[in-house]
């Protein structure tokens, strides 16, 4: 290779790097718009899946009647947040909506009355909390259970 040669190749290469770089540049860009979507979509389904729990420990707490029952209709309202978060990445309505401003603070107000009642008073009595009978009589109605 003579000094010519050598010197005229690398200015040659400099248009396929350059090539090379923005190809890699946009896919940077697209892989990190992507990766910030994820995040996006994370922020409003990892607190939905949190209503999603307060539905069912507020279905079950309504049904064993172990709180006072208006408590755990607070947390009832779960599925309308849920639905707002659904909404919301879906690009149907913004992220602070009519929606979420009526579902919140039923949710808000469930995990605050629901805790405090259980530091403070802890569970009613109930025959499915009472323990298995150590004297080994069944009851006598397993209706009376189920109520």
């Amino acid at each position: 290779m003579t000094g010519t040669q050598s010197s005229t190749m690398p200015s040659g290469e400099f248009p396929v790097v350059r090539n090379a770089l923005t190809t890699f540049t946009d896919s940077l860009v697209a892989v990190g718009a992507a990766l910030v979507a994820v995040r996006d979509w994370s922020f409003l389904f990892g607190p939905g899946l949190a209503v999603a729990n307060a539905l069912l420990l507020g279905t079950l707490m309504y049904r064993s009647r172990l709180v006072p029952r208006a408590i755990p209709l607070m947390g009832l309202v779960g599925p309308l947040l849920l639905a707002s978060n659904t909404a919301t990445m879906f690009g149907v309505n913004e992220q602070v909506s009519l929606l979420s401003l009526v579902a919140l603070p039923g949710i808000f107000f469930w995990e605050l009355s629901l805790g405090i009642y259980l530091v403070v008073k802890g569970f009613r009595p109930s025959p499915l909390t009472d323990g298995p009978d150590v004297g080994g009589s069944a009851p006598a109605d397993l209706r009376t259970l189920a109520r």
